[in-house]
Order: structure tokens, then sequence, then C-alpha cells
């Protein structure tokens, strides 16, 4: 059981509307699943930092990164399904599962 106000989840793969304490749905699950998807595919974080703020910050304000940043010989496309997991201003359902290729 939590608290309320409190924050579950591992802070590497929390999406912004939870940090910010907004409204949960489908969405949020997708943005972590890219980030995990990004880790997989990097063997690192999107968004780690020096801080676990400074990390929770990174999801809030930093562009995603590229997957092709660190391995350029992944295909674009792949790049591009996992940057669709994390809009920064999504259209409605934009994150939902039924909208999302698969990763």
């Amino acid at each position: 059981m939590t608290r309320s106000g409190q924050i579950v989840g591992s802070i590497g793969y929390l999406a912004p509307e939870q940090i910010e304490g907004r409204p949960v749905d489908a969405r949020t699950d997708v943005y972590s699943l890219g980030c995990l998807a990004y880790e997989m595919l990097t063997g690192s974080p999107p968004f780690d930092r020096d801080s676990d703020l400074a990390t929770l910050m990174a999801h809030i304000q930093d562009p995603p990164p590229s997957l092709l940043g660190l391995r350029p010989e992944l295909p674009e496309t792949l790049d591009a399904a996992v940057a669709r997991a994390w809009p920064r201003t999504p259209p409605p359902a934009s994150r939902a599962p039924a909208s999302s290729p698969p990763l």
C-alpha cells in the first residue's frame, strides 16, 4: 500500500504524467515500455542522469534520445517505433497500445 502523493515505479521508466501527479492510463505503460525497449537495445536507460531528481526532470524536459545515437546500425523504423512511445504533447490515445507499432 502507498500513501497519497507517492510515486510508484522505477525512476528510469516513469512517464511524465506519473512524475507530475497527473492521471495515468494505458499511454503511461507504453511510455515505460519505450524506456525498456531503449535500454534493451542500447544497454543504457534513455534518461539516465547523475541524480534521481535530474533523471525525473529529464523525463519531463529533455527530448527523447534516438536509438541511432548509440546504435546506428539499427533500422530507422525501429528507432521511429520506440520514439512513438515518448510523445511530448500526445494527441488523444497516441500512445495507446492499439495504435502503437509493435516494438
